[in-house]
């Protein structure tokens, strides 16, 4: 059992997910006490998510990068291409991307201002 399936699933859940052809993804924000669940196929991308997510959350897009069991997830991702199985539940984490730094802007610097020697001192 991998370290992100829950050992919880009632008996009834499980039975029900199976009926349904679908599994559980619990998001979980590593930065904030969210939490929250979806059910889906084992083709639906991740980008589906992820957007739900982000939406739920109020951030822009593309805020969290998400792993699941130590691995990146990509938009294209789907659940059947990590191994996932119908009527579990998984746990994805949503790890908060520190923004891109700026830009630095340098003043302009002139041509012989690169080509003087070294002063000796």
């Amino acid at each position: 059992m991998s370290g992100n399936e829950s050992d919880s699933d009632s008996a009834s859940e499980v039975e029900g997910l199976r009926e349904e052809k679908k599994l559980v993804i619990l998001f979980k924000a590593t930065d904030k006490e969210l939490e929250v669940p979806f059910k889906v196929t084992l083709t639906t991308p991740f980008q589906k998510m992820f957007k739900a997510f982000e939406d739920k959350l109020g951030v822009e897009r593309n805020t969290y990068e998400y792993l699941f069991d130590s691995r990146r997830v990509y938009e294209t991702t789907t659940p059947k291409m990590l191994e996932m199985k119908i009527g579990k539940r998984y746990t994805v984490e949503g790890m908060y991307k520190q923004p891109s730094s700026q830009r630095l802007i340098l003043p302009f610097l002139r041509s012989e201002e690169f080509s003087q020697k070294p002063r000796d001192r």
